[in-house]
Order: C-alpha cells, then structure tokens, then sequence
C-alpha cells in the first residue's frame, strides 16, 4: 500500500487579479490623503508667513491664530488625531487680517472668506482674484486704482467691498457694480 505524501500546509495564495483589486482598492483612499496633506502643508505654510509678517488668522472651527498644541477644538476622540497630524488638516483658514504682510500669502487659501489688507497696489489683486469664495473684501490705504479692480470681477459671491483710502473713482466703482450686482461696495 503506497502512502500519500503528507499535505504541507501553505500560505495565502491570491491571484493576480485579486491582488491588483486590492492595490486599487488601497491606493484611491490613500491618494486622497496624500492630497489633503499637500493642501494642509500649503496652507500651514501661508499661515507661517502671514503670522511672522504681523498678520492675524482665524480658523473655520473658531481657533484663533497660532493654535497651540494643547488647544484642539473638536470631540476629545479627533483631538490626538490633531496633534500628531496638525490642526491644518481638518481645519480651513476663513478669515485673514493682513496688517503688514503680503497679500500673495492669500494665494494658497482658497476656501478664504473674509480677507482684510492693507497699503494694496493694483497688480496686488491678481492673488485674491483666485478666492473664489471670499464674501467680504477689505481694502484700505495704498495705490489701488480702477485698472486693479478689474480683477475683481470675478468673486461672484462677493457680498461687500470696502475701498478705504485708495484712489478708485465711481466710475471704476460703478462699472464693478454692474458686474457684481449683489456687492455692496463702500469707497
């Protein structure tokens, strides 16, 4: 009587097809993530300038300016998550008070909302033409003219303009007005 070879146990087999699924399946979340990261990297980054050049930001979460590490607002359970990821991650920058600090550091905030600046020149609004969704716009001081509001015409949600010590006419105001209809602009 002959005897059967004894069976050796194997590992986990898969197929090919199988382990190209699972690459796929493992690669879309991932890829979303190393996204977001980008997106929080350039954000911290324009944050860093706008605070060492003199200017305030606010968080959508209500955070204010520099979040220090043991401030994390949110439910106790993301709160680690935060501190080891950064506070940039989960949160967006709604609000910007410039003071003294270039306007170009806006250029990397696009879910912006509200944006203060001061001493801004003509060519200074090509930065926040790209704050798609800024709702209020301030501008005080500096060498703004009709020819730098052109830019602005294309903030659709716009919802007020206020010119403080620039060198805007009302005709230049009024030819932005018939493009945004809903702005109130104060000059």
């Amino acid at each position: 009587m002959t005897t059967a070879p004894p069976e050796r146990r194997r590992w986990f087999q898969f197929r090919l097809r199988t382990l190209l699924i699972a690459i796929l399946v493992l690669s879309l979340p991932l890829s979303w993530f190393g996204v977001r990261l980008r997106k929080a990297r350039r954000q911290r980054e324009a944050v860093e300038r706008i605070f060492h050049q003199g200017g305030q930001v606010f968080y959508d979460d209500e955070s204010y300016g520099w979040v220090a590490e043991e401030h994390f607002p949110g439910p106790e359970q993301r709160r680690w998550l935060r501190q080891v990821l950064g506070v940039d991650l989960f949160s967006n920058v709604w609000k910007v008070d410039l003071g003294e600090a270039d306007i170009e550091n806006v250029a990397a905030l696009p879910q912006l909302r509200y944006l203060s600046a001061y001493d801004v020149a003509d060519a200074d609004l090509e930065h926040v033409a790209r704050l798609t969704q800024l709702l209020e716009l301030h501008l005080f001081y500096g060498q703004l003219t009709d020819a730098g509001l052109v830019h602005l015409k294309g903030l659709g949600q716009l919802e007020l303009l206020e010119l403080v010590g620039t060198r805007v006419t009302s005709e230049g105001v009024g030819k932005l007005q018939e493009t945004l209809p809903n702005c109130a602009i104060l000059y």
